[in-house]
């Protein structure tokens, strides 16, 4: 049996047809000149397992390094003692170190598509308390920056995360809110996944057309042509973005150099500044 509170997210989803599109008469469009890098260091989408992680670790640093840039990684808490000396590297060589969660769990309130009951209060405080600890045992700086599973979060975890010292949430979704500019929020700062201010397609889930905001992450990056991806940025109605990807996205090495094509346009021909996430 769905439960009503699934019921009533999927009736809001403003993706759908039935749902007004989002104003965006007041967005100016820039030319974005600030740019944040983010991966999701979380176990395999498909088989739950931490397979490829270090490997994709240690590629992406050899690509961050070559052209200067410096990322943010958000890491699943239970990981952080197996990948920590990788993950100390890192953030020696001037990387963020955020948190997605202690576990892949719900953050924020029910949602139609994810069948995960939210977390209590108490678990997500045992569970900011438990990362914390291991921060600090795997010599990693206190961090500052979050980004909850399925990009799903609510304000009870934003006070929370304050409690804890968060300065930075990026949880928020692209189809929420599409052109939403970073703005605080129970004492937080909150950096949205970038993501177009009108939609680009129509596209179906199931046999309900939808709208498709276009995210900026690295499963509609690969499809862009260079053209394209310029296109895209230039179109931004915000002079800031985030990019996001996973380690289980990275099946081969064409996927590495696909990363690779879209940091070094970027860099070379938007001259973008990057930033880890608390600095953007």
């Amino acid at each position: 049996m769905i439960r009503p509170q699934r019921l009533i997210d999927f009736i809001n989803d403003p993706r759908f047809l039935w749902r007004p599109e989002i104003s965006t008469t007041s967005l100016t469009r820039f030319c974005p000149r600030v740019g944040g890098v983010t991966f999701d260091i979380e176990e395999n989408y498909f088989d739950k397992s931490p397979k490829g992680i270090e490997i994709f670790l240690t590629k992406v640093e050899l690509i961050l390094r070559k052209y200067k840039v410096r990322a943010t990684f958000f890491v699943q808490g239970e990981l952080i003692e197996s990948f920590g000396a990788i993950l100390r590297s890192l953030s020696n060589k001037g990387h963020e170190i955020g948190v997605h969660g202690y576990t892949h769990q719900n953050w924020g309130n029910f949602v139609w598509f994810w069948n995960e009951p939210p977390l209590s209060l108490e678990t997500k405080r045992n569970h900011l308390a438990m990362v914390r600890d291991l921060f600090s045992k795997n010599r990693l700086p206190e961090p500052k920056s979050f980004r909850a599973p399925n990009l799903n979060i609510n304000r009870e975890s934003l006070r929370l995360l304050r409690g804890f010292n968060y300065l930075v949430d990026s949880s928020w979704p692209s189809f929420r809110a599409p052109g939403q500019k970073k703005q605080k929020v129970a004492g937080i700062t909150q950096i949205p996944l970038t993501s177009l201010a009108k939609p680009r397609i129509i596209r179906k889930i199931g046999i309900l057309p939808v709208r498709d905001y276009y995210p900026l992450n690295f499963c509609n990056v690969q499809k862009m042509s260079s053209s394209e991806l310029k296109s895209y940025i230039d179109g931004l109605s915000s002079n800031c973005f985030v990019f996001l990807a996973h380690p289980w996205e990275f099946e081969t090495d064409h996927c590495y150099t696909i990363l690779e094509e879209m940091i070094a346009r970027l860099s070379f021909r938007n001259e973008i500044s990057w930033q880890t996430m608390t600095k953007l």
